[in-house]
């Protein structure tokens, strides 16, 4: 079963809409904190607001 893409935005209740995670944001918000702590520096996401 696949879940996602498709079924998702059809499937939303409205009132909830504002809690659903933006996984594709949340991906690129650990992309960048992954390459940054690889580039040896220190990873600081407290003041990051969310995507």
């Amino acid at each position: 079963m696949k879940f996602g893409r498709s079924s998702l935005p059809r499937n939303q209740v409205p009132e909830w809409a504002s809690a659903y995670i933006n996984y594709k944001g949340l991906k690129k918000l650990i992309k960048a904190a992954a390459s940054t702590a690889k580039a040896g520096k220190d990873v600081d996401i407290a003041g990051v607001p969310p995507p």
